[in-house]
């Protein structure tokens, strides 16, 4: 129907190890004041950003796409507790941005850099964020919780 519309952008990058180094703040809003193709579909983040992030959170990449059901405290048997509300590829960095249902939802940013001495970030978010700036301008004003696991 619409190819171009669920394009996986190309990204040759191998997936980081669980044991990759953790990015420093200022290194993660350098990598995040570059240029990224921004993709809203779990089917547009490419292999290895989602072995990335499973690496990094330790959980299943079963997300699913912004306005689909989110399974929360009332648990939906299959529907999974994780949305995607965006990400973003660039060369040889990748950022994902979601939402974790529950009583109180909360919202979650990874940035992988897949560069020589690359690593890894995430932290906790303050609210939804729903494009590249706001990340950016939360980051800035530390809207923010770093933290080793969502």
């Amino acid at each position: 129907m619409y190819p171009r519309y669920f394009k996986v952008p190309p990204f040759n990058e191998p997936p980081l190890g669980t044991t990759s180094r953790t990015l420093s703040l200022t290194e993660v809003q350098g990598l995040l004041a570059q240029n990224y193709q921004i993709v809203r579909r779990t089917r547009q983040v490419p292999p290895a950003v989602k072995q990335s992030w499973e690496n990094t959170v330790h959980l299943p990449f079963d997300m699913n796409n912004p306005g689909d059901t989110l399974s929360g405290d009332l648990i939906i048997p299959g529907v999974p507790s994780r949305q995607l509300m965006f990400a973003g590829i660039s060369d040889r960095v990748a950022f994902v941005v979601w939402k974790q249902g529950a009583y109180a939802d909360t919202f979650h940013v990874a940035v992988f850099s897949y560069r020589p001495n690359g690593g890894k970030w995430i932290a906790r978010l303050n609210g939804p964020l729903q494009d590249l700036w706001a990340v950016r301008s939360a980051l800035a004003h530390e809207e923010f919780h770093a933290t080793a696991e969502p």
